[in-house]
């Protein structure tokens, strides 16, 4: 990856660390390895060997927030056609997880409509929390990350009813989508606590998360995420998610 930040959304570092990991997930899947020095070597010789090479810090920094270009994305999606790094790199759930200009917001709200998923029946009110129940069962067909994205957009952009139920329908769908999907499990602990400060702040999803508790969800997400296991999704190892953020340096002392 270039040395140079490419940030073309003005990401914030919290959310940045987010894409950049979800991206070396993408990379660790195509390589089907956690190893930064494997996933290395498999993309400079489309292979893993024994004696790989020493590790160049060329995919470490993903999950410190540093992005790859559109060229280096492009370059390795026409060698290794599996990886999809700009889908990941690009998601929007990262720009709907913070303040936007008018051009991104109305780029969310294009992107919901793309889906074909049943938002303006949702934002007009005319979807009890119960309708929300029965809706998310019958369209998780869609993709369940997409589908997290269309709420977590419909619940920041709109105002009440339809926010409220929107964001009744992340909270349902959390520890699921993110339990079960590799690229948002290896930093499940931020995204957990950017929806609890940012997205669950008030109304039913308020109730329902006071009442469940971090503690809780916490529990609920390790649950999926180990039946996404079971099932053979290469979900990343609890490890893995523990990789530190970049180290603060403390101001000097005066003597």
């Amino acid at each position: 990856m270039e040395r140079r930040h490419y940030n073309p959304y003005g990401l914030r570092n919290d959310v940045k660390r987010l894409a950049g990991a979800a991206c070396f997930v993408e990379l660790a899947l195509g390589a089907r390895s956690w190893s930064s020095r494997a996933i290395e070597d498999w993309l400079r010789h489309g292979a893993i060997s024994k004696d790989a090479e020493t590790p160049t810090n060329m995919v470490r920094p993903l999950l410190q927030g540093r992005l790859p270009s559109t060229a280096t994305a492009k370059k390795i999606a026409s060698e290794h056609f599996a990886c999809r790094l700009l889908r990941w790199r690009d998601h929007p759930l990262w720009t709907a997880l913070q303040p936007t200009d008018e051009i991104i917001h109305q780029s969310l709200l294009d992107y919901t409509e793309t889906l074909g998923f049943d938002v303006a029946s949702l934002l007009l009110g005319k979807r009890t929390f119960e309708h929300v129940d029965t809706m998310l069962e019958e369209d998780i067909a869609l993709g369940a990350v997409d589908i997290l994205t269309a709420m977590t957009v419909a619940s920041v952009f709109y105002s009440p009813p339809g926010n409220n139920t929107a964001c009744y329908g992340t909270w349902r769908l959390f520890p699921a989508t993110v339990g079960g999907t590799p690229h948002l499990f290896i930093r499940w602990r931020e995204l957990l606590e950017l929806f609890n400060e940012r997205i669950w702040t008030y109304g039913e999803a308020r109730a329902r998360q006071d009442a469940f508790g971090l503690g809780r969800m916490r529990v609920e997400i390790h649950r999926c995420a180990d039946e996404a296991r079971s099932e053979g999704v290469r979900i990343p190892p609890d490890k893995l998610t523990l990789f530190p953020s970049p180290v603060r340096r403390r101001a000097s002392r005066k003597h």
